[in-house]
């Protein structure tokens, strides 16, 4: 076995592995169930079946809070001189970073996504990378000199597409004209450090993994999945085939599935008329793998396209970084603030419930009634004004049921359930 059959049979090893860790999916599913408040399954037809949004609730009021503390001020990052030497070099350093992180990045919108994530699913994950593709802008010219062309033909960064030479013959002033037109497609570098969000359900992590941080010796693999057209791939710098499959990698399907439930957003399956923009399962990959054989593995960047590796380098390090709200000592996954206000949710809306359906039975009573002498369709259609037709005396043939109010002892337990949940996340503002 060659190495990359190898390296390809360690990552699915280490896929299938992290593939089964815990019942992390169903945790994950759960809480985006409860943060969007769906039904809870234990629903009984003709009662209450409202759900208390208690994890929404403390979501969305612990997101604005840490927002303006991470994304407010210019300095975002400092640097710390180690000597008198180097406090303007760190001043320097701290400025340069904290542009490229607020001005080249969308930062704010970055953080909070991370934030979201980590919030509701236990981990958040952002990548930082060197981004040198490049984008295709289409420019027209007009009336150009043929020194203006011929200098335009230099630029390196462009390809003229069409031209077309019109000439103009001025019977007065003398001998003709010559213009050119032209059509062209210039290439922008982009050349800058960019931050993106990863899906925390399209990342696997190394199940020996012990520390949140990806950057822990014991994290010896991590990966991403992402789903790109092969136009994009091209423009990374691939020479891939209209054809190229991402089947046959030997691993079963992630957790896409769980946000695109709530937000679909794509039908991967649906076939483009133009081959190029066809999509493939690309996974990204950062595993410590003894690719030359000296009995030491090392750092490798690898991205592979079904059983197609596209990309296999050494690198330094792991360029991911993960959040945690809570983290748990020895594991790489804690606890999400989801995660700690759950079962007050499902208190709070039995409590919910049971205020709602003591005040629908007081409004809409029940009633003792002598089935000889009062018609029973008309007790049944219950309607401001409706008639009772009833043989005798009313009093004597109906008489309501009491029904106490407890309406007013649920308040203060509901109010007693929101104090809890603000004790055991107060940590997070």
């Amino acid at each position: 076995m060659d190495n990359s059959s190898k390296l390809l049979a360690a990552i699915e090893q280490h896929e299938a592995q992290a593939e089964t860790y815990g019942n992390l999916q169903e945790e994950r599913t759960e809480a985006l169930d409860y943060y969007f408040g769906k039904p809870m399954g234990n629903e009984v037809e003709g009662r209450s079946q409202v759900v208390y949004r208690t994890v929404w609730d403390t979501v969305e009021w612990i997101k604005p809070q840490l927002s303006d503390i991470f994304t407010s001020g210019n300095e975002i990052v400092q640097f710390k001189p180690r000597s008198p030497d180097d406090v303007k070099a760190a001043e320097q350093e701290s400025d340069y970073v904290s542009h490229v992180i607020q001005e080249r990045n969308p930062w704010f919108e970055v953080f909070y996504t991370w934030m979201h994530d980590a919030l509701i699913q236990k981990n958040g994950y952002v990548k930082a990378y060197w981004d040198d593709d490049f984008d295709v802008v289409t420019e027209k010219y007009q009336a150009l000199t043929p020194d203006e062309f011929a200098r335009l033909s230099q630029d390196q960064d462009i390809e003229i597409v069409e031209q077309t030479e019109d000439v103009l013959i001025d019977m007065v002033t003398g001998p003709p004209v010559v213009t050119i037109s032209a059509k062209v497609q210039r290439k922008k570098p982009r050349n800058t450090v960019r931050i993106v969000n990863l899906a925390p359900e399209n990342v696997r992590v190394d199940q020996n993994a012990r520390s949140v941080s990806l950057q822990d010796p014991s994290v010896s693999f991590v990966q991403h999945m992402e789903f790109k057209t092969i136009s994009q791939l091209r423009t990374e710098g691939f020479d891939v085939d209209d054809t190229l499959n991402d089947s046959g990698d030997g691993v079963g399907d992630w957790e896409e599935q769980l946000r695109d439930d709530y937000t679909p957003f794509r039908d991967r399956d649906t076939d483009s008329a133009d081959p190029t923009m066809r999509r493939v399962k690309v996974r990204e990959t950062w595993i410590r793998f003894d690719a030359d054989g000296d009995g030491i593995a090392e750092l490798r960047h690898v991205i592979v396209v079904g059983v197609t590796i596209l990309l296999d380098e050494e690198c330094e390090c792991i360029p991911v970084v993960s959040l945690c709200p809570t983290p748990l000592a020895q594991r790489h996954y804690g606890l999400s603030v989801a995660d700690a206000v759950m079962d007050l949710q499902k208190i709070q809306t039995a409590l919910l419930r049971g205020s709602l359906d003591n005040q629908y039975l007081a409004n809409n009573g029940r009633y003792g009634v002598d089935e000889n002498n009062v018609n029973l369709d008309d007790m049944l259609d219950s309607r401001p004004g409706g008639i009772v037709r009833v043989n005798g005396q009313p009093g004597q043939n109906i008489f309501p049921l009491t029904h106490p109010t407890q309406g007013a002892n649920m308040i203060p337990m509901m109010e007693y359930m929101e104090r809890i949940g603000q004790k055991r996340t107060v940590y997070s503002i």
